[in-house]
């Protein structure tokens, strides 16, 4: 049972009476002063007083100890009472002084001796009055550090900015993608396939394209950029509100692939326009808008397949990047308000793929801009050959050279870096986070102890150092800055605790814990294990939970739980929601092995490129070592292994079963058995177009694995409304495994798309994968 806290109020004025009165209703209060009247006052409303002279230590420490949680001085007549009341608190070891200041000074001389907080009653009451009568919307707020407060605001009525038949538009379309200009003044958004712009203070809606239809849209990111490109914006406002940038998106020629929508209560046929791997895609054009001019122009990007970046670098120029079908070979472009070409200011080219990231951003006090690259020697012949992805300054007006790296066989022509960001050895960049307005200073998160755990630092431009941004006991750090770089919040992940997010003031302390973490039971964490993998490659992260009392020589059956693409990363040094059915199946009498494959940008080149071609191959490898590992462990069964994973995860829980790694049993959720049928940009960029390598997508296929592979127990499981791994996948699945004579169990989950949200579906996921494992373990 929690007991009540326990707090001492000192001194009995207004402030501290009305203080007591209100604690004293939730806590254990003791009040003291030196003046018998004002303890008889309140005697009665407070579980505790007493009249005595808080100068006197020996007196005061004869009725408060260290066992008190908090104490707080409020002695507002005499200074030199309240600082040595004080000063014996601090002696006494109360963990939490609050004190009563009455100037600057005074409150300079309470910290100094020991007060935690100092508390100005009458101007925090009035500035309390002056907000409210200057906000008449304002309902209370919450002072959490110097100039920052949490505010709730009433909403004043409704304003309506324009209705539907105001504005013509049709009643059933949705506005989609609604953006505010940066100063207020314009809010765009597009409905039934047209761009439009409503101008706030007089109203005025403007229909900035007029040729939408059911196959052609503005404003909007087309399906693959949601998907895969981690591109889910179509319209761009520049800083100073003058410019919108937005997308032309033609679906005409995109494949339509008719698939079952089969909900709780109905079914359906979806038309839906799909780019398999190897048909044509949406054909994206590049326009802007110009608002003072009421003017559409539009950008000349050259030959591209994808528009894949855009950013502002100030109010008249756009970096713009785009990529070709292969994505061997990326351009980053100068686009400027006013002109129709865009000029090239650098180039990417790999021979596997061109990795997009997100750490295009202006540094405008140097009217330049940081790009990341996998080939840091292309642009700095002296960058150190880790083979990681490393941050660049390119200067808006730097002079180009001639590269090392070619393309179609010629040198390409690269800016000359400004500076080099190199990361302590142990450290891999993940991305950058912010830029700050005012001083040559970036943040950055990067990876460290092989990727298990992620952090923020402080690149200093100047200095040329690196300086890690430390949060106590957090191991996976997520962060936004605010535009002035004062404050920023973060989400905070440990290893032993679920994740919170907190604000902080820029490097300084925390301010205010706005989401806390969950409390959890006690759980054993897992054991941080290195798989080791094939010969001459590096070892694979991986955490082991083991059952809690193992019996000596019993042998137990284990689970590997993977996801195992690209790009698939879940070992980390934080608790998730996936930890806890690993627990639980450990609990269970389970060793459960998660384990992350080959194919993260955590580590280097040759480890963030292994899936290059070789889908089925590479992730099948890395099962096989992950079930070798298990078999040595001394307290697991090497003949009962199992293994599920969902996505990607799934289908290599069918290539792993039919391809001989060991293992007993395995369970798929939503797997792509056959990556033909699969989106474009991702499929391809790995494979390659299905006419140019055939054979890497035969290999990659296990509907075209021999029938006479061993029958083993598999659990097949999928969506029944998934719109990106289609339910076409597991039905050919199905198909085959009949066609063989081969038993198999399925679970469908009506109207559930590809990430069987609801809780109600996600228990029943998982009642239905723990009982398949303790059926067939």
């Amino acid at each position: 049972m929690r007991r009540e806290r326990r707090i001492c109020v000192i001194g009995l004025g207004h402030f501290g009476a009305a203080l007591a009165r209100s604690l004293a209703r939730h806590a254990d209060v003791l009040v003291l002063d030196s003046e018998i009247a004002r303890v008889n006052a309140i005697v009665d409303e407070v579980q505790r007083a007493r009249c005595l002279d808080a100068r006197d230590f020996h007196a005061l420490a004869s009725e408060v100890s260290s066992d008190f949680d908090e104490a707080v001085v409020s002695i507002g007549e005499s200074l030199e009472a309240s600082i040595l009341c004080t000063l014996h608190l601090k002696r006494i070891g109360v963990p939490v002084i609050r004190a009563k200041a009455t100037s600057a000074d005074h409150a300079e001389i309470l910290r100094s001796v020991g007060a935690e907080h100092i508390v100005f009653p009458e101007q925090e009451t009035a500035d309390r009055l002056a907000l409210q009568m200057l906000n008449p919307n304002l309902l209370d707020f919450i002072p959490l550090a110097k100039d920052y407060r949490v505010m709730d605001i009433a909403a004043p009525g409704a304003v309506r900015l324009m209705s539907g038949d105001q504005a013509r538009l049709p009643a059933s379309a949705p506005l989609l993608d609604v953006k505010l200009s940066p100063d207020g003044s314009l809010i765009s958004f597009s409905c039934a396939g047209d761009l439009h712009v409503l101008h706030v203070a007089s109203r005025a809606l403007s229909r900035i394209t007029q040729e939408g239809s059911a196959t052609r849209f503005f404003g909007l990111a087309e399906f693959v950029a949601q998907e895969e490109m981690d591109r889910n914006d179509g319209a761009w406002w520049s800083p100073d509100s003058a410019t919108l940038a937005f997308t032309e998106v033609d679906e005409g020629g995109v494949m339509i692939r008719e698939r079952p929508d089969l909900g709780e209560k109905s079914a359906s046929i979806v038309a839906q326009r799909y780019p398999s791997a190897g048909t044509p895609n949406a054909v994206v054009k590049l326009h802007y808008y110009h608002s003072p001019t009421k003017s559409v122009r539009s950008w000349q990007l050259g030959a591209y397949e994808y528009l894949a970046r855009l950013y502002w670098q100030d109010a008249k120029h756009a970096l713009v990047a785009v990529e070709n079908r292969a994505q061997s070979h990326l351009r980053l472009l100068f686009c400027e308000v006013g002109r129709d070409d865009c000029v090239p200011v650098l180039e990417e080219a790999d021979q596997a793929w061109v990795e997009l990231h997100s750490d295009l951003q202006s540094l405008p006090l140097r009217n330049a801009f940081f790009w990341s690259t996998e080939n840091p020697r292309c642009y700095d012949p002296g960058a150190p050959e880790r083979g990681r992805k490393t941050l660049f300054l390119f200067s808006g007006t730097a002079a180009r050279r001639a590269s090392s790296c070619l393309h179609q066989g010629k040198p390409m022509m690269l800016p000359v870096p400004d500076a080099r960001l190199d990361l302590p050895e142990g450290m891999t960049l993940d991305q950058l986070v912010a830029v700050h307005p005012k001083l040559p200073r970036v943040i950055l998160t990067v990876f460290s102890h092989d990727g298990r755990q992620r952090q923020l630092v402080e690149w200093d431009l100047n200095k040329r150092t690196v300086r890690p941004i430390a949060i106590p006991g957090a191991t996976w750090v997520s962060a936004r800055f605010s535009p002035d770089f004062s404050h920023f919040s973060a989400r905070l992940g440990s290893r032993d605790a679920a994740e919170e997010t907190a604000l902080f003031a820029y490097d300084g302390p925390r301010v205010h814990t706005i989401v806390p973490g969950v409390t959890l039971p006690k759980m054993i964490p897992p054991a941080e294990v290195d798989v080791p993998s094939k010969p001459g490659s590096t070892t694979l992260n991986g955490q082991l939970w083991s059952p809690p009392d193992p019996v000596r020589g019993r042998r137990y059956p284990a689970i590997i739980y993977v996801y195992g693409g690209p790009h698939g990363q879940m070992v980390q040094r934080r608790l998730t929601r996936n930890h806890l059915w690993c627990r639980a199946m450990a609990d269970a009498g389970f060793y459960v092995l998660m384990v992350d494959g080959r194919g993260g940008m955590y580590r280097d080149r040759r480890f963030a490129k292994a899936p290059h071609g070789a889908f089925g191959v590479f992730d099948v490898e890395d099962v096989r070592s992950a079930v070798g590992f298990l078999k040595s462990q001394p307290g697991v069964d090497p003949a009962r292994i199992g293994l599920w994973g969902w996505s990607y995860g799934g289908y290599l829980a069918v290539a792993a079963l039919f391809r001989d790694t060991g293992l007993a049993a395995a369970a798929a959720v939503a797997p792509p058995v056959d990556w033909s049928l699969y989106d474009t940009h991702y499929t391809e960029r790995y494979l390659g177009l299905p006419s140019a390598n055939p054979a890497a997508y035969g290999k990659s296929s296990v509907l075209g694995d021999p029938a006479g592979v061993k029958a083993l127990p598999l659990l097949v499981v999928h969506g029944m409304s998934d719109d990106n791994v289609l339910l076409i996948n597991s039905l050919q699945l199905f198909q085959k495994l009949q066609n063989e004579s081969r038993m198999f169990e399925m679970m469908l989950y009506p109207g559930r798309a590809h990430s069987l949200w609801g809780n109600a579906v996600r228990t029943h996921l998982l009642l239905t994968l723990t009982r398949f494992f303790q059926r067939n373990l």
